[in-house]
């Protein structure tokens, strides 16, 4: 997956939050992890590696690369609500619908969620990608 066809599929990561050096390096990272096996289809494969990306960027904004890390979605606020309230107004969701008891930080983003889903549909779950 290269810059460009990241930023296509995943538009919410523009250029401006997330400067083109910090996707670049979890790019690289992500070729280094998500090799052909068991990911032997290159479509899903690039898509896995999207996801880790777009995960890693939610998770940590682009600091890994000097960045100021305060993406809008670098915030925190990707992650699972399971309540809050402020000045009387308050939300919560079922968050065991939508997470997995063993998937720990994947469960933070919808990115982590389904890159999560896709390690256990192609057997990858055993692989360490923290």
């Amino acid at each position: 997956m290269t810059l460009d066809e990241f930023r296509t599929a995943f538009p919410a990561f523009d250029a401006v939050a997330f400067p083109d050096d910090a996707v670049t390096y979890r790019l690289k990272i992500a070729d280094a992890w998500f090799t052909a096996n068991p990911w032997i289809d290159e479509t899903i494969r690039d898509h896995a590696k999207g996801l880790y990306v777009a995960h890693s960027l939610a998770m940590y904004g682009s600091m890994a690369v000097g960045g100021s890390g305060t993406g809008s979605m670098a915030t925190g606020s990707s992650g699972v609500i399971s309540s809050k309230s402020v000045d009387g107004a308050s939300v919560s969701f079922d968050t065991g619908a939508i997470t997995s008891t063993d998937a720990g930080n994947w469960n933070a983003t919808p990115y982590g969620r389904e890159l999560w889903g896709l390690f256990l549909m192609f057997g990858a779950g055993a692989r360490q990608l923290w």
